[in-house]
């Protein structure tokens, strides 16, 4: 049998390792705006529906030809603390992958 203190000692470090590891993990998936979100995306025209499915999306400099190149990452220079995806990062990406345009 194990003397207690050690047991103490390995129980302890057993946890703080897992603590720190945790924190971790989450400080990296924080930091990381590229992690892509699933979103459902529904874009209607006058008459029809141009676009409706699931999009691989996060937040990401959008190019358009009245806006120019910006953040869509949902920071809103600064007033959010985490970047992530937005409803423009999203129309981005669909327009990429099913070949449609738009601007603003």
């Amino acid at each position: 049998m194990l003397p207690r203190s050690f047991a103490l000692r390995t129980v302890t470090h057993s946890l703080l390792l897992l603590f720190g590891a945790l924190i971790l993990s989450v400080k990296a998936s924080a930091d990381n705006s590229a992690v892509l979100t699933t979103v459902n995306l529904r874009i209607e025209a006058a008459t029809s529906t141009i676009f409706e499915g699931p999009i691989f999306t996060h937040g990401h400099n959008v190019t358009t030809a009245s806006g120019g190149t910006h953040p869509c990452d949902g920071t809103n220079n600064n007033a959010n603390p985490t970047p992530g995806p937005t409803a423009t990062s999203a129309l981005d990406n669909a327009s990429k992958l099913h070949h449609f345009s738009w601007d603003g």
